[in-house]
This record gives C-alpha cells, structure tokens and sequence, in this order.
C-alpha cells in the first residue's frame, strides 16, 4: 500500500530554513530504504550514522523506541505504525552534525500503487535542499 510522508527538516549543524518533503511512499519498504530515500532527496552523502526513533519530541534523549542500522532498518513502516499514542517518529542522522528529520504519515488512507509509478514519489516540496556540511571556506 501507498501512503503519504511528510519529512521535515527539523534541525541540524547547517540548518537555515524550512526544508519539508511530501512523498508517496510503499509501507512495505525497510526503514533502510525510507533513510536511502530521505539521503536521496535531500541531496546528503551516505557517510554517517543514522537512527530512526519516536519520540514525544525531537530530542535523542525522548526516545522511548530506537530501530537502528543494526538490527532495525529491516522493519518497514507497516511494522512500525501506528506508533503508540503522543510519539512521533524522527531520523536523526550525523551524530556530528545532529541532522534530525521528522517523519508524519498523512491521516489518508493507503492507496493501491499506481501501475507504472515509482516510489517513492515526491509529491510536494517546501523550501531548498539544507546544505550538509555549510559553506565551505577556502580560506585556513
């Protein structure tokens, strides 16, 4: 089934305005694949760490559910939602950089996918792409 995304840039070492992402996405999709897509998206490098976690807030330190790379980024979002009452679910990615993502699944209800559609599918975008690592200074 397709449901609808909403990926917001929340916060981040190099964060400046609003960056918000509105996707069609597979709920039969890994939470490895959504991190791949949201890096894709957002025009970021695959370098560094990542987590997914629900929380009442964007603070780590709020997590009451992790699903890390380890042994969590095989569970896809029919897994996870719905999330327990008042959480909502965040990517933080760059332990350095504190990138953290919030991830809202629309209220619709799932949809068939469209035949000869790819997914994910960007449906919406507000504001530019962050840059991950700031301006660059050639200057030592």
């Amino acid at each position: 089934m397709i449901v609808e995304l909403t990926i917001d840039c929340y916060t981040g070492a190099y964060w400046e305005e609003d960056c918000i992402k509105v996707i069609e996405f597979d709920t039969n999709s890994t939470l490895e694949f959504l991190s791949y897509s949201i890096l894709e998206l957002i025009k970021f490098d695959h370098d560094h760490l990542a987590i997914f976690f629900a929380g009442r807030e964007a603070s780590y330190r709020s997590a009451k559910i992790e699903f890390c790379e380890e042994d969590g980024f095989e569970l896809t979002l029919d897994d996870i939602f719905p999330l327990p009452k008042g959480l909502q679910l965040f990517y933080y990615y760059d332990f350095g950089d504190n990138w953290i993502f919030q991830i809202k699944k629309s209220r619709k209800k799932p949809t068939l996918p469209i035949v000869g559609v790819s997914y994910p599918r960007v449906i919406k975008e507000i504001g530019p792409n962050p840059d991950q690592y700031g301006p660059c200074d050639d200057e030592y």
